[in-house]
């Protein structure tokens, strides 16, 4: 588990490497809300793209087997609390990182906020 406050992309990376596996990150499951619509069309950017590479977005990030996923849900409800939303899956090490779009073709997921670059 992580927070995404460096953007989903490079915080997903940081739980590849220290996991050592892959993932495919499913586009039109991403949580987008009206508000980051209406953002990106204000920064000339696609929802998406913030969605994945943008930064502070307060939410966590995590990995549990897809055998525990009915638990989970049902605590979640329990509580009265969303359930978290299923964006992609683990894959092995050598299939990547990778965006899936609607048709299913895939592209290398890479990027996130970094502290230290100089923004263009």
């Amino acid at each position: 588990m992580i927070d995404i406050s460096d953007g989903l992309a490079s915080d997903l990376g940081h739980i590849c490497r220290q996991s050592r596996v892959g993932a495919e990150i499913w586009q039109d499951k991403l949580p987008i809300s009206p508000l980051l619509i209406e953002a990106a069309r204000d920064l000339g950017r696609s929802p998406e793209d913030l969605a994945l590479r943008g930064g502070e977005d307060f939410e966590l990030l995590f990995t549990i087997p897809l055998s525990r996923q009915t638990d989970l849900t049902a605590s979640f409800m329990e509580h009265n609390l969303a359930p978290p939303a299923q964006i992609g899956r683990i894959v092995r090490p050598e299939n990547g990182i990778n965006l899936l779009d609607t048709k299913g073709e895939k592209s290398p997921l890479n990027g996130g906020f970094e502290h230290f670059k100089q923004q263009e």
